[in-house]
C-alpha cells in the first residue's frame, strides 16, 4: 500500500463524506510509486473558517519530493475519483509542491451551512 496516516493526524470527528475522499486518495496512491501521507484531518493550523475544524477537509502529501509529472498524474487520478461536491486544491511553497487539500463542499453551499 502506498498510503499512510501521519502519526500526529487527528481523525476523530471526521465527517462520513470524507470517507470517499480517503478512498480516492488510496486509489490515486495505488497507481503510483509515490508514498502518500494523510497529514491533516481535524488537526493542524488553518484559516478561521477552514473545513478541517469540522471534519470536512483532509490534507495529503507525498512522503518525499516527486517529479512534476508524477504530481500531475496523482492529481488527475484524484480528480477522476472525486465527485463535483469535492474541491481539490494543490498547495505550493514557492514553486515546490507541498500537498493537496481536499474538502467536501457541495456547490452552492457555504462552510457555515455544512455545520449549522
Amino acid at each position: 500500500m502506498n498510503l499512510s496516516v501521519g502519526r500526529k493526524c487527528r481523525i476523530n470527528g471526521m465527517q462520513p463524506e470524507m470517507c470517499l475522499a480517503l478512498i480516492a486518495i488510496q486509489q490515486a496512491a495505488s497507481n503510483t510509486v509515490a508514498h502518500l501521507v494523510i497529514t491533516h484531518i481535524r488537526d493542524g493550523v488553518h484559516s478561521d473558517k477552514s473545513l478541517h475544524y469540522v471534519g470536512f477537509a483532509v490534507d495529503v502529501a507525498p512522503s518525499e519530493e516527486q517529479p512534476p509529472e508524477e504530481i500531475d498524474k496523482i492529481e488527475l487520478d484524484l480528480k477522476l475519483c472525486l465527485t463535483p461536491e469535492y474541491d481539490l486544491v494543490s498547495h505550493y511553497d514557492d514553486s515546490r509542491f507541498t500537498h493537496w487539500h481536499i474538502e467536501f463542499q457541495p456547490k452552492g453551499s457555504t462552510g457555515d451551512r455544512l455545520y449549522a
